[in-house]
């Protein structure tokens, strides 16, 4: 994701299929690599959550991504 680094905060979660949170940051830097404890996900779809926070603005954006190894 590009222009991420015009927000004040920006987090991110992402959920596998069922539901389950992979991932949870307050201070994402688009550096995730599809990875949960130290160990790779498989590949499939996920969902994501990203907040981003400019001045007193909160914008959620909700969508899936498909993690290809």
């Amino acid at each position: 994701l590009s222009g991420l680094q015009e927000f004040d905060q920006v987090g991110l979660e992402v959920f596998d299929t069922y539901g389950v949170k992979v991932y949870e940051t307050k201070d994402y830097h688009n550096d995730w690599q599809g990875v949960m404890n130290g160990n790779e996900l498989r590949e499939g779809v996920y969902f994501y959550v990203l907040t981003l926070r400019l001045d007193d603005r909160t914008f959620r954006l909700d969508s899936d991504l498909t993690l290809i190894r």
